[in-house]
């Protein structure tokens, strides 16, 4: 597989382009189908507490219906009126007068009841000798029960509620007497179906559920679906209240989702069913807008990808383009840098490598032109150093013939030093350095007599360690002309040579007049600068050091206005013997 990726894509852009499209499309997918589970989970549970909700709010209502009916049956009992006419009426035999009296005061306290509300078909109270009192709203109706007088009896005064032809409800509870406690009649109650219908009808969803109220014995008493009350529910009402909510196959063989509500006081329950190809209708929905949004994503991402190959690409190909040019020659060779990312990292690197080595070889194409220079200015000054010398050499017997012995002495101190300074050797021991820097001093001493006072500290063990060629009497001489000399009264010169942490350490140390830190800081930068002509000695000191040992050497200047002047560098340790063999 690797190999045919090798071999079908080889440019960078295809290789991006192809990488690209692979990550994004497994993306998506990844995206795509997590997003639909997590939604279709999400969707349920909110579908489950939205559908749930309906239920708990449809029951309430109910229940709040059913109290009330239960209120009416509980005053009915209690009632003072009924209580004393029933019990007469069961004593004893009475008149047709005693009987239509009795019928006037039971029926006058139905008539709140059965006549104001609007639910409410027919309110009957009946004797346990079967004499019926009855207040209804269509004169002359027969009178309807769900339940016979034993089975309304064996309630034992708890409201036992039936369905009736034409799906009206009928309650009914038996008429205890309130000292005997024994049944002494029954109330039945006639109430149109719409009485928990409307309530029913009035739970709107989004979906065509189905809402059935069912009771105990699993009869369906009430529905927004008629056709279906007075039939009994084709899942066990007991395995419903047992059961978390989940999905049957509902009344008319279509899979649903069911819901249940809690058992009213009656022993009724709520139960509402959504069908499950309507739940899945939206879960199917989502994932068909998921899989256009993905696909268009995809399209959208992979064009993106191709014009962010090109974006990383085309600085790729000028950096290219520019490294063949300077590996031809064309050291001017620079690259546009128009990103801040790893490309325009390399870019910018590329750019400095590339002013480095341009700089370096103009640098070294001058060094060689200097050394040249050079190799011609010491040719000139051997041209027949002998007469210098013999000329030394008169000066120095003129002056002992004459009895002046400081002439000649430093007629033979000068001719020391100028053999020091022309010599071929460009490395030289620190022993040979010490006796250039103390001819040089020598000839200083007769100028400056006691104004100069001059101190050596040289370990014994760094005088057979080499160093360049003239390195100290620049510095020295640096030291005397523009330290010493200009300050009033006597001046000290202290030159420090020794071995520290395995390098070579040296210090020219002067208490003249000293410079302040912007005077340092300009004569730092005109080391720096080759062309400048001014301090001409430390130049070429700190040009020569850095040549030979780069920033190892650590050269440094301190000074202070007034307290003098401190130059220091160090060198690595070689002896004189590894320096010949290199």
């Amino acid at each position: 597989m690797g190999k045919l990726f090798k071999v079908f894509f080889t440019s960078i852009r295809q290789k991006i382009i192809v990488l690209c499209a692979v990550l994004i499309i497994l993306s998506a997918v990844g995206i795509a189908l997590s997003s639909v589970l997590v939604y279709k989970r999400s969707f349920y549970n909110r579908f489950e507490s939205y559908v749930g909700d309906i239920t708990k709010q449809t029951t309430y209502n109910m229940e709040v219906n059913i109290d009330y009916i239960e209120r009416l049956s509980r005053d009915m009992l209690v009632n003072t009126v009924v209580q004393s006419n029933l019990q007469e009426v069961n004593r004893k035999r009475l008149t047709g007068y005693e009987l239509r009296r009795i019928h006037k005061q039971v029926e006058k306290e139905l008539e709140p009841d059965a006549l104001y509300d609007s639910y409410v078909i027919s309110f009957s109270v009946i004797a346990d000798k079967g004499e019926e009192f009855t207040v209804q709203k269509v004169v002359g109706s027969k009178l309807r029960q769900a339940y016979s007088k034993e089975e309304i009896y064996a309630a034992n005064g708890s409201t036992v509620w039936g369905l009736l032809e034409g799906n009206d409800i009928c309650i009914s509870r038996a008429i205890l007497n309130l000292k005997t406690m024994k049944p002494i009649g029954y109330i039945n109650i006639v109430l149109e179906g719409e009485y928990f219908g409307d309530i029913i009808a009035d739970t709107s969803t989004s979906y065509t559920s189905g809402s059935y109220v069912v009771d105990g014995e699993g009869i369906i008493v009430c529905s927004n679906n008629l056709k279906y009350i007075g039939s009994r529910f084709p899942v066990d009402i007991g395995t419903i209240r047992t059961s978390r909510n989940t999905y049957y196959n509902a009344i008319d063989s279509e899979k649903a989702y069911y819901y249940k509500g809690k058992v009213m006081s009656n022993g009724w329950q709520m139960v509402t069913t959504i069908p499950v190809n309507e739940f899945d209708r939206d879960i199917r929905q989502f994932t068909h807008i998921t899989l256009i949004i993905c696909v268009t994503a995809i399209l959208l991402a992979f064009m993106g990808s191709v014009i962010f190959a090109d974006r990383i690409t085309k600085p790729t190909k000028r950096l290219l383009e520019s490294m063949k040019l300077f590996g031809r020659g064309d050291f001017s060779q620079r690259v546009e840098i128009t990103s801040r990312d790893e490309i325009g990292q390399i870019s910018r690197e590329y750019n400095s490598m590339a002013g480095n080595i341009e700089e370096l070889v103009e640098r070294i194409l001058n060094m060689e032109i200097s050394q040249k220079q050079a190799e011609i200015e010491f040719l000139k000054m051997q041209i027949n150093p002998h007469f210098l010398y013999n000329t030394l050499d008169t000066i120095s017997w003129l002056g002992t013939m004459a009895g002046n012995q400081d002439v000649s002495e430093i007629a033979i101190a000068l001719g020391n030093l100028l053999r020091a300074m022309i010599k071929s050797e460009s490395i030289i021991t620190v022993r040979q350095e010490l006796e250039s820097v103390r001819n040089y001093l020598f000839i200083q001493g007769y100028r400056f007599g006691d104004k100069m006072q001059v101190t050596y500290q040289v370990d014994e063990a760094a005088l057979d360690y080499v160093l360049p060629n003239f390195i100290l009497q620049p510095l020295i001489e640096n030291s005397i002309i523009h330290g010493l000399e200009p300050k009033i009264g006597a001046g000290h010169l202290l030159i420090r040579i020794q071995t520290l942490s395995g390098m070579l350490s040296f210090c020219i140390l002067d208490d003249g007049i000293g410079m302040d830190e912007k005077e340092v800081q300009l004569l730092y930068r005109q080391c720096q600068v080759e062309k400048d002509r001014s301090s001409i000695g430390i130049k070429n000191v700190y040009r020569r050091l850095l040549l030979y040992y780069g920033d190892i050497c650590g050269f440094s200047i301190e000074s202070r206005k007034n307290q003098g002047m401190k130059v220091s560098f160090c060198i690595p340790l070689e002896l004189e013997h590894k320096n010949n063999q290199k």
